[in-house]
């Protein structure tokens, strides 16, 4: 919901490519994450492709694809440790591959004035996220609230009176979180 609302970049799930978890596009503004994963593979690709969503929605960037899966997975590890999230072998193995990958990157790129370092690509996240973080932090304290709100309205209900608990609704007229007596 968070990327939606607050960045316009819908989540959507859908088959993606063999070996392919997840995308950001930048052209469409949207994440798409394979709708084959489980929950917590879910929630790890979630946040690396926000890492994208945040560090990279400019078309023609001049970063390369290594700076910018590093950056994305560094955010990653950096959200799910700020709401105690364990951090999947996945995303450890994907960040080890991506730093190996800079390293032959800086060797086959000589040529490069600045070659790209791990304490610029954290820098670089480390700027973003805390420009950020308060926002998200924020939101989901805004979610959670709604969530005991809702817990104690369903305390307060008749015994055995039905209801139906609206998670999620596009309808402008149904909010989310909203109990409905039936």
């Amino acid at each position: 919901k968070y990327s939606q609302e607050m960045l316009n970049c819908p989540v959507e799930f859908e088959i993606t490519g063999a070996g392919l978890r997840g995308y950001f596009s930048p052209a469409d503004n949207r994440i798409a994450i394979n709708e084959k994963l489980q929950d917590t593979q879910r929630l790890s690709t979630l946040t690396h492709e926000l890492g994208h969503a945040f560090m990279h929605s400019s078309l023609g960037e001049d970063k390369s694809g290594v700076q910018k899966e590093l950056e994305a997975d560094a955010f990653s590890i950096m959200l799910e440790d700020t709401f105690g999230i364990e951090i999947t072998e996945a995303r450890k193995e994907h960040f080890v591959s991506h730093l190996k990958s800079l390293e032959e990157y800086n060797k086959s790129h000589t040529d490069l004035e600045n070659p790209i370092t791990i304490d610029t690509v954290l820098q670089n996240v480390s700027q973003c996220y805390s420009d950020v973080i308060e926002d998200i932090t924020h939101y989901i304290d805004k979610e959670l609230s709604i969530n005991k709100t809702i817990t104690a309205d369903l305390s307060t209900r008749e015994p055995n009176q039905p209801y139906v608990k609206i998670l999620w609704s596009e309808h402008n007229n149904i909010t989310d979180g909203s109990i409905l007596s039936i």
